[in-house]
């Protein structure tokens, strides 16, 4: 996937291997250091705390990052992430995201073809990050449940996540990525 500028990767950070065979990996802006270690601080002290052990080693990049997934998960409630993956995506996706949002405004995630990404699909979710952290733990559980959900019904293993609630939402990035890592364990 390439986005914008360039982008620190983490990938594959985590094979969930409890219940689904998925790959997941992590897209963060190179700006956000702060994120970047957080995301290599849960994995690995989780993966010490449970004896996880990933199939393939924790990889990183620097720089235009492009990595090859079965579905892109980005937030449609962040008005920045969803005009960078609309972007990138070419307009044909975006008229359909516009078309699709407009047909079913309460819909929770609105599937678009990944356009001129890399993949298969995006999977635009609505997400509300909120001030009070078990609240805000309680919806990036449920996200996650979602996003499993959607990705085992195409029958994908693999996504990429783009760093949610760090930019403009400006949450917890020790609660986001701690959640977002044991979930995805």
């Amino acid at each position: 996937m390439k986005m914008q500028q360039s982008l620190l990767l983490v990938s594959p950070q985590m094979q969930q291997l409890t219940k689904y065979p998925i790959k997941v990996s992590f897209v963060i802006h190179p700006d956000r250091t702060d994120t970047y270690d957080a995301v290599q601080l849960q994995i690995y002290s989780l993966g010490q705390q449970e004896g996880i052990a990933t199939k393939k080693p924790v990889s990183t990049t620097v720089g235009p990052a492009k990595i090859e997934v079965d579905v892109i998960i980005g937030s449609s409630s962040s008005e920045n992430l969803k005009q960078i993956l609309l972007e990138a995506e070419g307009k044909e996706v975006e008229n359909a995201y516009d078309e699709e949002a407009k047909n079913n405004p309460p819909s929770s995630i609105i599937s678009t073809l990944s356009g001129q990404l890399p993949g298969k699909r995006i999977f635009f979710l609505k997400w509300e990050p909120n001030t009070n952290p078990e609240t805000l733990k309680q919806s990036i559980i449920d996200l996650i449940w979602n996003v499993i959900q959607n990705t085992t019904s195409y029958k994908f293993t693999s996504i990429a996540f783009l760093a949610i609630g760090c930019g403009e939402h400006a949450c917890p990035v020790h609660i986001v990525v701690k959640t977002m890592v044991k979930e995805m364990k």
